[in-house]
């Protein structure tokens, strides 16, 4: 078995926290080889010093934590960020679509790189989110992505995007106008 594929996220001025590799495949394979390539990539611009490896439920600095979520690539985390009473799941790859994988989360997608593993761990997740009334922000949903999933029937889900959606949209047109001004 061999350690596959690491991902990095900001987490204070002079550090990057890198996850662990935590899935092991049998064999190499040019998709593997690709990411875990992309990831030494990604992190050789800073000096070993500022690079700290984090693992599944670590908390690399107060309020951000990462949950192990696989099957879509070897290795694929989700953050859970936790700020002033408020939690924010970031799903990353672990959803690919409302008309998919919240109607029908039993359903692969070609992209997952271990179907089984990426079926029960949408399960899981989404059942543990639509539990916890937790915010998600979900890449494959209507920008900005963010809402809640709440359960529809014995296997099947929704997603409610936040009230707030608009003010959030307006909030990040703000910003592009002021970065344009610079």
């Amino acid at each position: 078995m061999k350690d596959v594929f690491l991902k990095t996220v900001p987490t204070s001025k002079q550090t990057i926290a890198a996850i662990k590799p935590v899935a092991r495949v049998g064999a190499e394979t040019p998709v593997t080889e690709t990411l875990l390539r992309e990831f030494k990539r990604s992190l050789a611009p800073y000096p070993t010093s500022r690079i700290k490896l984090v693992e599944a439920e670590d908390i690399p600095i107060e309020g951000i934590s990462f949950k192990a979520t696989l099957g879509h690539t070897p290795g694929h985390f989700s953050v859970i960020v936790r700020s002033y009473g408020d939690t924010l799941f970031i799903a990353g790859d672990m959803v690919l679509g409302e008309a998919s994988n919240l109607v029908h989360p039993e359903w692969a997608m070609n992209i997952e790189q271990d179907k089984e593993e990426a079926i029960a761990t949408r399960f899981k997740i989404l059942d543990l989110l639509a539990a916890t009334g937790t915010r998600a922000l979900l890449y494959h949903e209507a920008f900005p992505g963010l809402g809640y999933v709440t359960k529809s029937g014995s296997t099947t889900f929704e997603w409610t995007p936040t009230e707030d959606t608009k003010a959030i949209v307006e909030r990040c047109r703000g910003y592009q106008l002021a970065a344009r001004r610079q």
